[in-house]
């Protein structure tokens, strides 16, 4: 075995083809997975798009760590009607305990943000800074499509989990609302496990498997309505950068 490595590394074009057939095999070995044969069904993403589209891969990431293919309560990509519009949801997690709505942003650099602000800041290395809006905001629209889609009452609970790639720093991110979380993608797990544990229980098996089911016909949206979509999102930011 060793002779054998030490021939491909006098050889850096054979070096090259055996980390190419290696990236390939693990690569395929992905695209096959339960979980992310239900993502793509979901997204309509295929391999190709979620490996070179950051949102998409932050997406998936998570998606994967709450996935599980023997009880599917994570969905992906949900397409609500709000406010004579369409809202897209990233992720959202069923349980007995509520509703977990999920904003991923898989960005890198230092995020800076209030719960009362508008827009936050995230900066890059080289000290480059960049505005966005604020993810509990955009969140507090899709938890408002949710409710009114579902027909919740006020007692049943709802959560906004707002989720940062690993590669980003919470650096002054302030949040005081009890049922908002914003957190690196690796904190999700051990968070969310923690809130299902402690949360009372608010929803029936009957009353989470019909939630499901009528959320899950929102996924799998066709190109034209995330074309449609899309504009949306567009004209609202050029409305905000006008304010």
């Amino acid at each position: 075995m060793l002779d054998y490595l030490v021939a491909l590394l006098n050889h850096p074009l054979a070096l090259l083809v055996g980390i190419i057939a290696i990236i390939a095999f693990i690569n395929i070995w992905i695209s096959q997975s339960p979980a992310f044969k239900e993502y793509s069904k979901m997204s309509g993403n295929n391999y190709l798009v979620m490996q070179l589209s950051r949102g998409n891969y932050g997406e998936y990431r998570i998606f994967k760590a709450l996935y599980n293919k023997d009880n599917p309560t994570i969905l992906a990509n949900v397409y609500l009607p709000h406010k004579d519009e369409l809202t897209e949801v990233d992720l959202i997690y069923i349980h007995s305990t509520g509703i977990y709505v999920i904003e991923s942003k898989n960005y890198s650099g230092w995020i800076f943000g209030n719960e009362d602000n508008r827009e936050w800041t995230m900066t890059v290395k080289g000290g480059k800074r960049y505005r966005f809006f604020s993810p509990i905001w955009q969140n507090r629209a899709h938890i408002s499509a949710i409710k009114e889609y579902l027909n919740l009452q006020e007692e049943d609970r709802i959560y906004s989990y707002i989720v940062f790639g690993n590669n980003s720093t919470l650096k002054n991110v302030t949040v005081k609302s009890a049922d908002t979380f914003v957190m690196n993608r690796k904190k999700l797990r051990r968070t969310l496990k923690r809130e299902l544990a402690e949360n009372e229980v608010v929803f029936t098996p009957e009353e989470v498997d019909f939630a499901i089911e009528l959320l899950k016909a929102r996924t799998g949206a066709s190109p034209d309505l995330k074309k449609q979509h899309i504009a949306s999102v567009k004209k609202k930011k050029n409305q905000r950068r006008r304010m």
